[in-house]
């Protein structure tokens, strides 16, 4: 009887284990997708690019927000509920990567651009 408690409470432990692990991939996912974004639309706006430290900077914004996010879809509110919840989270991320991360010269030009399309 003791074996299977033991088992079961060990079979457990890897389930949970494995399923924070796959939702913490899904969140560094996630980041990478949205850093390849910015560096997309910086490439796009004939900006400089990223340095490897602005990169750095930004995937750790980025997953910063993710987590968040993630932790409020956790919750299962309603729709409304959700979006209000996760609006903060957005702009907060839009605000450090643009004061935080990019030049004066790279915000300028995705700005440039964006009234282009």
């Amino acid at each position: 009887m003791q074996k299977i408690y033991t088992l079961s409470l060990f079979l457990g432990l890897l389930f949970s284990t494995s399923l924070l692990s796959a939702q913490k991939m899904t969140d560094e996912k996630k980041a990478e997708e949205k850093l390849t974004e910015l560096v997309t639309k910086i490439s796009e706006a004939e900006a400089p690019g990223l340095s490897e430290a602005q990169k750095k900077s930004a995937y750790t914004i980025y997953l910063d927000a993710m987590v968040a996010m993630s932790e409020i879809r956790k919750m299962k509110l309603p729709s409304e509920e959700t979006d209000e919840k996760l609006k903060p989270i957005r702009k907060e991320m839009s605000k450090k990567i643009n004061m935080e991360v990019l030049t004066k010269e790279q915000r300028q030009a995705i700005n440039a651009s964006k009234k282009d399309e």
